[in-house]
């Protein structure tokens, strides 16, 4: 199958709370950055570890700036698993 977070790109305001909902897996949702997509950062760092089908991770939105994550599964983020909150 193809491997992409649906939507790609969520727009969210301080104090809502984004949901990845897994409907296969495993896959993960770490945090990264516009200079690294596929690697983790150490800014704020936040990863829901490695999960299967029906898990939901959460994340609340503390300000507007660009969030980059990714799919820490080997080799999932380099075939397109990768997405941002407010671009």
């Amino acid at each position: 199958g193809v491997l992409r977070y649906i939507p790609y790109a969520i727009n969210a305001s301080v104090g809502d709370t984004i949901s990845w909902q897994w409907h296969a897996g495993p896959h993960t949702v770490t945090k990264s950055s516009e200079a690294t997509p596929c690697n983790k950062t150490l800014d704020n760092p936040f990863a829901s570890g490695q999960q299967n089908a029906s898990f939901v991770f959460n994340q609340v939105i503390n300000d507007t700036s660009p969030i980059f994550y990714y799919c820490g599964v080997p080799g999932h983020c380099e075939k397109g698993m990768f997405g941002i909150v407010n671009a």
